[in-house]
């Protein structure tokens, strides 16, 4: 068999399974589609759920993190975990503040010793913050999400559902670094899942 008729028929599996779908499968596409409407909130109501996935993660990174090492830092160049805990708080709540809610940066923000802070305190700070920054993204409706544009950092114009979906990331990159920083002390993290 020559290599295109070889290509050919492999072309053509693919097209026939890609059309293969089972009622299961037809019925969870239905499921999970959106309405956009005026007043839904479709898209932020299955954000939500993801972004409650990761604060949980948030919470049981903290949880790992012996007590004793909550100041660790990989370099000292680096922040240290309390700190990265922080940043993922705080910046939650700014970003979503910037982006759905129009909130310009604060001039002078707040100084939080995070080095101080034990498990408890972080716990209750990410509570806060990231809750706060949940009520944000819960409020917002598919129209506002889809239709309205606001400035990037960069200076891009991008919808609220790209500031949204940036929010996430950066919430993710810096879970991400916490993970890291728990492995480097020695410890072993908890298993990455996804909602």
């Amino acid at each position: 068999m020559n290599k295109i008729s070889f290509m050919s028929m492999c072309l053509v599996a693919i097209l026939l399974l890609s059309q293969c779908c089972t009622g299961e499968q037809h019925n969870a596409e239905q499921q999970h589609k959106i309405t956009i409407t005026d007043t839904g909130r479709a898209i932020a109501e299955g954000h939500v759920k993801v972004w409650d996935e990761s604060v949980k993660q948030v919470i049981e990174l903290i949880e790992y993190m012996p007590e004793s090492k909550l100041d660790f830092r990989p370099h000292d160049s680096m922040r240290t975990f309390a700190e990265q805990i922080v940043h993922i708080s705080i910046s939650s709540e700014l970003i979503t503040n910037m982006f759905l809610k129009d909130e310009p940066r604060p001039d002078n923000m707040p100084e939080i010793d995070a080095n101080s802070m034990d498990k408890d305190e972080l716990k209750a700070f990410v509570n806060e913050k990231l809750g706060n920054a949940r009520n944000t993204i819960e409020s917002m409706t598919d129209k506002q999400l889809l239709s309205e544009t606001v400035t990037s950092l960069m200076g891009n114009k991008m919808t609220r559902l790209e500031g949204m979906l940036f929010a996430t990331d950066h919430l993710s990159n810096h879970k991400a670094k916490a993970n890291l920083y728990i492995r480097l002390a020695g410890h072993t993290p908890p298993r990455y899942r996804y909602y």
